[in-house]
């Protein structure tokens, strides 16, 4: 049979021409065209003649000889396929070629690119909120740590430049809220500590009795018995058992400054270390008491014995230069501590 479209011989029973794919059951068979329904225009086909085998029968006679047989059939043209795109049956996307034309696919590829580009953004984000959030040592680590993951994973995005500034600011961000959570956690075991301490110190607190004169007010230790006159700024407090003496006194010094102090306050010193059997100056240097200038002199003994002698600078009711005494039997802590840290003028 003929294929009704390009006219080429077709085994019989097919569903498709071999040669243009036309399908043959939308048609019914077209049987060949002799030699005088060929078509003028056409160009002859020449069929090669088949020669005889040996065994097949003569169709003439032997005498008179036969002309080669041609037969000869219209050839139309055969329009060319058309030009299908092929189909990736696993993502459904179609190619031209090398060249993906499915629209689904480029969609997905641009969705790809926002995405990395906005973790970028995010990083930029993230770095400069942890900026603000390491004063909270775990917000601090918790936006270090996705600003450094954001940022690594939008490196090769359009938006980089902010990835790489947000990884840049995610590395102190860490560094920092590491060291002050480090930090936050030693106060926590310092005030848990400090807990069990506060019994000691709440008891030690209560072991101290008040001094109150016109011109400061202050604490020394409970066990020092205190001699005083009424509206005086001056005191002595001994402990017989300890052997330990508190003495303040106030003095009027006229043109007394603390550019002279140690000048005026030196033949004072000398003084008391003359009065006092066996003692010496150890030390002196100028000094600070109560947020007042100071002098202050170390005093020791043959004995074993230690003094501190401090006189301190400012304008009283009573006088313009403080001198405080504290000796005791022995030169281990020996502080004048106590009296300054509860000291006010």
């Amino acid at each position: 049979m003929i294929c009704p479209n390009c006219h080429q011989q077709v085994s019989p029973g097919a569903t498709f021409c071999g040669n243009c794919g036309f399908n043959l059951n939308n048609n019914q068979p077209v049987p060949a065209l002799n030699n005088a329904q060929q078509t003028p225009n056409a160009p002859p086909q020449v069929t090669t003649p088949v020669a005889q085998t040996a065994n097949a029968p003569a169709t003439t006679s032997p005498s008179v000889p036969q002309p080669a047989v041609t037969t000869t059939q219209p050839l139309a043209a055969v329009p060319p396929a058309a030009s299908q795109p092929a189909y990736d049956g696993a993502s459904g996307a179609a190619f031209v070629g090398n060249t993906v034309t499915s629209s689904s696919y480029n969609t997905s590829l641009a969705d790809e690119s926002m995405q990395h580009n906005s973790k970028g953004i995010i990083a930029f984000v993230l770095g400069v909120l942890g900026c603000i959030g390491w004063l909270i040592p775990l917000v601090g680590v918790t936006l270090g740590v996705l600003a450094l993951a954001f940022g690594t994973m939008a490196l090769k995005s359009k938006k980089k430049v902010f990835a790489i500034i947000g990884i840049v600011l995610a590395v102190p961000v860490i560094a920092v809220s590491i060291f002050f959570w480090v930090r936050a956690a030693q106060s926590v075991l310092k005030s848990k500590s400090t807990t069990v301490s506060g019994l000691v110190t709440k008891s030690t607190s209560s072991s101290l009795q008040t001094i109150t004169t016109p011109c400061y007010t202050t604490k020394i230790p409970a066990s020092l018995t205190i001699t005083k006159t009424a509206n005086s700024c001056t005191f002595d407090a001994v402990d017989n058992k300890t052997v330990q003496d508190y003495e303040v006194k106030v003095l009027q010094i006229a043109g007394l400054s603390p550019a002279n102090l140690h000048a005026s306050v030196q033949p004072d010193a000398q003084n008391v270390v003359n009065t006092t059997p066996g003692s010496s100056i150890a030390s002196q240097k100028a000094s600070i008491f109560a947020g007042s200038p100071a002098y202050l002199y170390n005093l020791k003994g043959t004995d074993g014995s230690a003094g501190i002698l401090d006189y301190v600078f400012d304008t009283t009711l009573q006088g313009n230069l403080v001198v405080i005494v504290i000796t005791q039997s022995s030169a281990k802590n020996l502080s004048l501590s106590t009296i300054e840290n509860n000291w006010s003028w």
